[in-house]
């Protein structure tokens, strides 16, 4: 996938995911989410994300699905995963997608 992305995904910029049906985008959007509030001492970004979510299909049970995952994989404590740096909002329009951007 680095090599796919040269290099991988940028931090501090927007991705935009496109593709057919059932092609993965969600997947790799819970995956990247995990990596970036991993702790960086277990290889993550210990950063805070925005999922803004266009088509109201954020699933917070598999976002936790997979933090438990890398938990379990990485014997990381409960308390090491700070979840208060995420945010998800719902968004339809750009003036909704710039209002969710200046609550951050």
């Amino acid at each position: 996938m680095d090599d796919l992305l040269q290099g991988g995904i940028p931090t501090g910029t927007f991705v935009e995911l496109y593709g057919a049906p059932q092609s993965g985008k969600t997947q790799l959007c819970y995956s990247i989410t995990a990596n970036c509030l991993l702790p960086e001492e277990y290889g993550g970004l210990e950063s805070g994300i925005i999922w803004l979510d266009t088509e109201g299909s954020f699933n917070s049970q598999r976002l936790k699905q997979i933090l438990s995952y890398y938990k379990y994989n990485h014997n990381i404590p409960d308390d090491k995963i700070d979840t208060g740096k995420f945010m998800v909002a719902a968004t339809r329009t750009l003036s909704q997608i710039e209002l969710a951007l200046k609550e951050t």
